[in-house]
């Protein structure tokens, strides 16, 4: 019988020591030749490739079919600095809404001027993060577990899922969604560094980088509780050296939270559009809707809330069993369940916090395709879970449920969410062709039925679409005459 059995020396279960094979081992053919039983020996890692390869090239297509060179909606305010010419400072402390731009806003001011601001450019972009946290996130099975297997197509299937067009046909936020998912999964993989200097410098880096970087801030909070786990058990196994560098880490992690706030502005995250307004106690059912929509099923289904809520509730009994390991130091478990805690606090953090911050808006707001990310990244810690479970048949069964849900969230795509994204192109093809023919913002919206953004005059949109033309940029790029 196969038992899961970790092949990093510094995550091993006993049952390795007992002679038993891991769980990712392909067991003998009798009889099947030596080419035959290499094949078999590489079907899953072959399989994996070739289901990353499948749907990378998909959502590069439909990326590169939707995506339109105009900005839209939040873009022309992240784009402020650029008019302005800020600094790289300013484009990375860059604060919208509750988060900051971070290392988004940076990589977004680098494309802009390599591309002169394509919005399409941005959008691929979105894609190659996502491409890169599947890499990591595959990586991060093989440190924890060992060889892949074939139910590790569950990672690129919710991570490369079309399910995320907001961020790539709608206002593309680098920040908002790809980024941060990969700074949580690189944080994951930093904890696995073997050295504490190569650890705790590498997991101070990134938290850096996620604090500032849209919503990875709330890794912010779960970074410090992981470096005061480490100091205390350093403190009670009376290894002061040991305690001491997780006490200075700690210290660095809080005081990147103190920079994060320093000039920080609380703002509503959406005001009530309609009286009377939603009770605040429909936000845990808003959270559910979000997890149930990264199966494609909304609001308006009756399933939809009855699915959301109880994966909701799986998730946060989940992340509470792995936080217990975590406070018993559970030497053969702790690897796994602290990315299966970083992974779900992160994803929990975010849905709860949005939920609560939007409830205003209504259950419709929960199906929202920029938050499918971030509910992804909870599935994953979900299936990170499921690999630790000892019982056979009970990890069997899981596994292929992950591998069904991941193929429903990774291939499908609904006829509301297909109609939302053709008309989010349609319209912004529409809109960019009427306004270079005339220049008129208010025409263009009633022209279209289509709004480039809601308030022109808030942000300046008349200014700034003269700034484009004079420097033939973003919509006036490949305009008539552009260089």
């Amino acid at each position: 019988m196969y038992v899961l059995c970790h092949t990093d020396a510094r995550v091993r279960e006993p049952a390795c020591a007992q002679g038993r094979r891991p769980m990712s081992a392909t067991p003998a053919v009798p009889g099947a030749a030596p080419g035959a039983r290499g094949i078999l020996r590489h079907l899953p890692l072959l399989l994996v490739v070739a289901v990353t390869a499948a749907q990378l090239a998909r959502l590069v297509a439909f990326t590169r079919h939707y995506a339109v060179d105009i900005l839209f909606r939040d873009q022309w305010d992240l784009s402020g600095p650029l008019f302005s010419g800020a600094s790289p400072w300013r484009v990375f402390d860059l604060q919208h809404g509750p988060h900051r731009q971070g290392l988004g806003g940076l990589v977004s001011w680098g494309l802009a001027v390599a591309t002169r601001w394509d919005s399409r450019a941005e959008a691929l972009a979105a894609v190659a993060i996502a491409a890169l946290a599947v890499v990591a996130a595959l990586w991060l099975r093989r440190r924890l577990f060992g060889a892949l297997t074939c139910s590790d197509v569950v990672i690129p299937l919710l991570l490369l899922s079309r399910l995320q067009y907001e961020v790539l046909a709608g206002p593309t936020n680098l920040s908002h969604g790809p980024l941060p998912v990969l700074l949580a999964v690189l944080l994951c993989l930093a904890w696995t560094l073997p050295t504490r200097p190569a650890r705790y410098g590498t997991v101070l880096f990134l938290n850096f980088l996620a604090v500032f970087t849209g919503f990875g801030m709330f890794l912010g909070a779960i970074t410090p509780v992981l470096l005061a786990l480490d100091a205390w058990a350093a403190w009670r196994a009376r290894d002061r050296q040991a305690a001491a560098g997780a006490g200075a880490a700690l210290g660095v992690a809080l005081l990147t939270v103190a920079a994060f706030f320093a000039g920080y502005t609380i703002t509503p995250a959406a005001a009530c559009p309609h009286a009377p307004c939603p009770a605040a106690w429909t936000a845990p059912r808003d959270a559910g809707l979000m997890f149930a929509n990264a199966f494609g099923l909304k609001w308006y289904d009756g399933a939809g809330p009855i699915v959301g809520i109880v994966l909701l509730a799986c998730a946060a009994v989940v992340l509470v069993h792995h936080a217990r390991r975590l406070t018993r130091r559970e030497p053969a478990a702790e690897q796994a369940s602290r990315s299966a805690s970083i992974l779900l606090g992160f994803s929990l953090l975010f849905v709860l916090g949005a939920a609560a911050g939007r409830f205003q808006l209504g259950a419709p707001a929960a199906g929202a395709s920029r938050y499918y990310l971030y509910v992804a990244t909870g599935l994953l810690g979900l299936y990170v879970h499921l690999l630790t479970v000892r019982r056979t048949a009970v990890r069997r069964a899981g596994l292929a449920l992950a591998v069904a849900g991941a193929a429903l969230a990774g291939l499908h795509l609904t006829g509301a969410d297909a109609d939302t994204v053709a008309r989010l192109s349609r319209g912004k093809r529409e809109w960019k062709r009427c306004y270079v023919a005339t220049e008129s913002i208010a025409g263009c919206d009633r022209a279209t039925g289509f709004v480039i953004y809601p308030r022109p005059e808030a942000t300046g949109l008349a200014a700034k679409l003269d700034y484009l033309k004079r420097n033939r940029l973003n919509l006036y790029a490949d305009a008539p005459g552009a260089q």
